[in-house]
Protein backbone atom coordinates (compact mmCIF):
# COMPACT_ATOMS: atom_id res chain seq x y z
CA UNK A 1 0.00 0.00 0.00
CA UNK A 2 1.34 3.44 -0.96
CA UNK A 3 2.06 5.72 2.00
CA UNK A 4 0.28 9.07 1.83
CA UNK A 5 2.32 12.27 1.90
CA UNK A 6 1.64 14.72 4.74
CA UNK A 7 0.85 18.26 3.56
CA UNK A 8 2.14 21.36 5.35
CA UNK A 9 0.60 24.47 3.81
CA UNK A 10 2.26 27.79 4.73
CA UNK A 11 -0.03 30.81 4.40
CA UNK A 12 0.73 34.48 4.97
CA UNK A 13 -1.22 36.66 7.39
CA UNK A 14 -0.04 39.82 5.66
CA UNK A 15 2.54 41.00 3.16
CA UNK A 16 6.15 40.59 4.23
CA UNK A 17 5.44 38.06 6.96
CA UNK A 18 8.15 35.70 5.70
CA UNK A 19 5.96 32.81 4.56
CA UNK A 20 8.38 31.81 1.77
CA UNK A 21 11.42 31.66 4.04
CA UNK A 22 9.33 29.74 6.61
CA UNK A 23 8.28 27.19 3.99
CA UNK A 24 11.87 26.79 2.83
CA UNK A 25 13.16 26.53 6.41
CA UNK A 26 10.60 23.93 7.47
CA UNK A 27 11.18 21.86 4.32
CA UNK A 28 14.94 21.97 4.84
CA UNK A 29 14.63 21.02 8.53
CA UNK A 30 12.40 18.03 7.78
CA UNK A 31 14.76 16.86 5.04
CA UNK A 32 17.72 17.03 7.43
CA UNK A 33 15.78 14.64 9.67
CA UNK A 34 15.99 12.14 6.79
CA UNK A 35 12.40 12.58 5.62
CA UNK A 36 11.77 12.83 1.90
CA UNK A 37 10.39 16.35 1.31
CA UNK A 38 9.01 18.24 -1.67
CA UNK A 39 8.74 22.03 -1.33
CA UNK A 40 6.15 23.48 -3.73
CA UNK A 41 6.21 27.19 -4.58
CA UNK A 42 2.74 28.43 -5.54
CA UNK A 43 3.48 32.13 -5.12
CA UNK A 44 4.67 33.15 -8.58
CA UNK A 45 7.06 35.92 -9.45
CA UNK A 46 9.61 33.55 -10.92
CA UNK A 47 10.07 31.49 -7.78
CA UNK A 48 10.93 32.73 -4.31
CA UNK A 49 11.60 29.29 -2.82
CA UNK A 50 14.15 28.10 -5.37
CA UNK A 51 16.88 30.69 -4.59
CA UNK A 52 16.65 29.78 -0.89
CA UNK A 53 17.09 26.05 -1.44
CA UNK A 54 18.70 25.54 -4.82
CA UNK A 55 21.94 26.88 -6.30
CA UNK A 56 21.43 25.24 -9.67
CA UNK A 57 19.61 26.47 -12.75
CA UNK A 58 15.85 26.16 -12.67
CA UNK A 59 14.24 23.48 -14.85
CA UNK A 60 12.51 24.16 -18.14
CA UNK A 61 9.17 23.33 -16.50
CA UNK A 62 7.62 24.72 -13.33
CA UNK A 63 4.44 24.33 -11.27
CA UNK A 64 2.54 26.54 -13.71
CA UNK A 65 3.25 24.06 -16.49
CA UNK A 66 2.05 21.23 -14.26
CA UNK A 67 -1.19 23.04 -13.37
CA UNK A 68 -1.86 23.79 -17.04
CA UNK A 69 -1.15 20.20 -18.08
CA UNK A 70 1.92 20.99 -20.21
CA UNK A 71 4.10 18.47 -18.40
CA UNK A 72 4.07 15.71 -15.81
CA UNK A 73 4.96 16.52 -12.20
CA UNK A 74 8.17 14.49 -12.47
CA UNK A 75 9.41 16.68 -15.32
CA UNK A 76 9.25 19.83 -13.17
CA UNK A 77 10.74 18.56 -9.90
CA UNK A 78 14.33 19.54 -9.01
CA UNK A 79 16.24 17.27 -6.66
CA UNK A 80 18.27 19.50 -4.33
CA UNK A 81 19.55 16.63 -2.17
CA UNK A 82 18.66 12.94 -1.68
CA UNK A 83 15.90 14.01 0.75
CA UNK A 84 14.83 17.44 -0.57
CA UNK A 85 13.23 18.43 -3.87
CA UNK A 86 11.49 21.57 -5.09
CA UNK A 87 8.76 22.43 -7.56
CA UNK A 88 9.40 26.04 -8.53
CA UNK A 89 6.82 28.73 -9.27
CA UNK A 90 5.76 30.26 -12.55
CA UNK A 91 5.98 33.97 -13.28
CA UNK A 92 2.22 34.51 -13.10
CA UNK A 93 0.57 32.10 -10.70
CA UNK A 94 -2.50 34.35 -10.51
CA UNK A 95 -3.76 32.65 -13.66
CA UNK A 96 -3.97 29.29 -11.90
CA UNK A 97 -7.40 28.39 -10.58
CA UNK A 98 -7.73 27.29 -6.94
CA UNK A 99 -9.38 24.10 -8.22
CA UNK A 100 -6.19 23.30 -10.15
CA UNK A 101 -4.13 23.81 -7.01
CA UNK A 102 -6.49 21.51 -5.12
CA UNK A 103 -6.02 18.83 -7.79
CA UNK A 104 -2.24 19.19 -7.52
CA UNK A 105 -2.46 18.85 -3.73
CA UNK A 106 -4.52 15.69 -4.06
CA UNK A 107 -2.10 14.27 -6.62
CA UNK A 108 0.97 14.87 -4.45
CA UNK A 109 -0.78 13.69 -1.28
CA UNK A 110 -1.48 10.31 -2.87
CA UNK A 111 2.11 9.29 -2.21
CA UNK A 112 2.82 8.17 -5.77
CA UNK A 113 5.99 10.27 -5.88
CA UNK A 114 7.45 8.90 -2.64
CA UNK A 115 7.55 12.06 -0.52
CA UNK A 116 6.93 11.89 3.21
CA UNK A 117 6.11 15.60 3.40
CA UNK A 118 4.93 18.16 0.86
CA UNK A 119 5.47 21.75 2.05
CA UNK A 120 3.56 24.45 0.14
CA UNK A 121 4.34 28.15 -0.02
CA UNK A 122 0.77 29.35 -0.54
CA UNK A 123 -0.07 32.43 -2.65
CA UNK A 124 -1.42 35.45 -0.82
CA UNK A 125 -4.06 36.04 -3.51
CA UNK A 126 -6.04 33.02 -2.29
CA UNK A 127 -8.94 34.08 -0.11
CA UNK A 128 -9.54 32.33 3.22
CA UNK A 129 -12.36 30.30 1.64
CA UNK A 130 -10.19 29.23 -1.31
CA UNK A 131 -7.36 28.35 1.06
CA UNK A 132 -9.71 26.19 3.13
CA UNK A 133 -10.86 24.35 -0.01
CA UNK A 134 -7.40 23.99 -1.53
CA UNK A 135 -6.28 21.34 0.93
CA UNK A 136 -8.40 19.62 3.55
CA UNK A 137 -5.67 17.45 5.01
CA UNK A 138 -2.40 17.89 6.84
CA UNK A 139 -1.50 21.13 8.57
CA UNK A 140 -2.15 24.77 7.69
CA UNK A 141 0.38 27.20 9.17
CA UNK A 142 -0.21 30.96 9.12
CA UNK A 143 2.94 33.06 9.24
CA UNK A 144 2.49 36.40 10.98
CA UNK A 145 4.50 39.27 12.43
CA UNK A 146 4.20 40.55 15.99
CA UNK A 147 2.50 43.67 14.66
CA UNK A 148 -1.09 44.70 15.26
CA UNK A 149 -2.20 44.60 11.62
CA UNK A 150 -0.56 41.23 10.94
CA UNK A 151 -1.97 39.67 14.11
CA UNK A 152 -5.49 40.93 13.36
CA UNK A 153 -5.24 39.57 9.81
CA UNK A 154 -3.95 36.22 11.09
CA UNK A 155 -6.79 35.98 13.60
CA UNK A 156 -9.34 36.63 10.85
CA UNK A 157 -7.85 34.02 8.53
CA UNK A 158 -7.69 31.54 11.39
CA UNK A 159 -11.35 32.02 12.32
CA UNK A 160 -12.50 31.38 8.77
CA UNK A 161 -10.21 28.39 8.25
CA UNK A 162 -11.28 26.76 11.51
CA UNK A 163 -14.89 26.68 10.30
CA UNK A 164 -13.70 23.65 8.37
CA UNK A 165 -13.35 21.19 11.24
CA UNK A 166 -11.05 18.98 9.16
CA UNK A 167 -8.35 21.65 9.05
CA UNK A 168 -5.58 21.74 11.65
CA UNK A 169 -4.56 25.42 11.84
CA UNK A 170 -1.46 26.68 13.68
CA UNK A 171 0.47 29.95 13.78
CA UNK A 172 4.13 30.92 13.59
CA UNK A 173 5.36 34.30 14.80
CA UNK A 174 7.95 35.22 12.21
CA UNK A 175 10.87 37.69 12.37
CA UNK A 176 10.19 38.20 16.08
CA UNK A 177 12.07 40.76 18.14
CA UNK A 178 10.77 41.48 21.63
CA UNK A 179 12.56 44.81 21.76
CA UNK A 180 11.07 45.93 18.44
CA UNK A 181 7.57 44.90 19.51
CA UNK A 182 7.87 46.85 22.75
CA UNK A 183 9.37 49.86 21.00
CA UNK A 184 6.41 49.98 18.62
CA UNK A 185 4.11 49.58 21.64
CA UNK A 186 2.53 46.58 19.93
CA UNK A 187 2.90 43.63 22.33
CA UNK A 188 4.81 43.08 25.56
CA UNK A 189 5.64 39.40 25.00
CA UNK A 190 4.75 36.22 23.12
CA UNK A 191 1.76 35.49 25.34
CA UNK A 192 0.19 38.81 24.36
CA UNK A 193 0.53 37.90 20.68
CA UNK A 194 -0.91 34.39 21.04
CA UNK A 195 -3.78 35.62 23.21
CA UNK A 196 -4.75 38.02 20.42
CA UNK A 197 -4.86 35.23 17.84
CA UNK A 198 -6.50 32.61 20.02
CA UNK A 199 -5.02 29.43 18.49
CA UNK A 200 -2.12 27.13 19.13
CA UNK A 201 1.33 28.46 18.35
CA UNK A 202 3.65 26.21 16.36
CA UNK A 203 6.81 28.23 16.80
CA UNK A 204 8.70 31.50 16.77
CA UNK A 205 11.33 32.52 14.21
CA UNK A 206 13.65 35.28 15.47
CA UNK A 207 14.54 38.41 13.56
CA UNK A 208 18.21 38.39 12.54
CA UNK A 209 18.63 41.88 11.11
CA UNK A 210 19.90 40.67 7.74
CA UNK A 211 18.71 39.05 4.52
CA UNK A 212 20.23 35.69 5.43
CA UNK A 213 17.19 33.39 5.62
CA UNK A 214 19.11 30.59 7.30
CA UNK A 215 21.13 32.00 10.18
CA UNK A 216 22.15 29.64 12.98
CA UNK A 217 19.37 30.94 15.23
CA UNK A 218 16.75 30.59 12.54
CA UNK A 219 17.90 27.08 11.62
CA UNK A 220 17.29 26.13 15.23
CA UNK A 221 13.82 27.68 15.09
CA UNK A 222 12.94 25.78 11.91
CA UNK A 223 14.20 22.55 13.48
CA UNK A 224 11.98 23.05 16.54
CA UNK A 225 8.98 23.82 14.33
CA UNK A 226 9.66 20.64 12.36
CA UNK A 227 9.90 18.64 15.59
CA UNK A 228 6.50 19.95 16.68
CA UNK A 229 5.04 19.00 13.29
CA UNK A 230 6.28 15.50 14.05
CA UNK A 231 4.40 15.59 17.34
CA UNK A 232 7.38 16.04 19.61
CA UNK A 233 6.88 17.97 22.85
CA UNK A 234 9.24 20.91 22.35
CA UNK A 235 8.66 23.98 24.59
CA UNK A 236 7.55 27.12 22.78
CA UNK A 237 9.90 30.08 23.08
CA UNK A 238 13.19 28.17 23.13
CA UNK A 239 13.84 29.56 19.66
CA UNK A 240 14.44 33.06 20.98
CA UNK A 241 16.38 32.17 24.12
Amino acid sequence: MTKLSFAVRIASASGGSGASSLAAGVASALSLMSFSVLCVDLCGGGGSIAPLLCREELPVYNVGDVLCGRCDVRDAIIEVSPTLSILSAAERMEQAEPSSMAQLSQLLAAGEYGFDYVVYDTPSFLSEHELAMSDQSGLTVISMLAERHSVERAAKRGRILRRNERLDVRFVINRFSASDARRRDEFDDLDAVTDSVGVRLLGVVPEIGSKDAFSINQKGAYTRIAQRILGQAVPIGDEIG
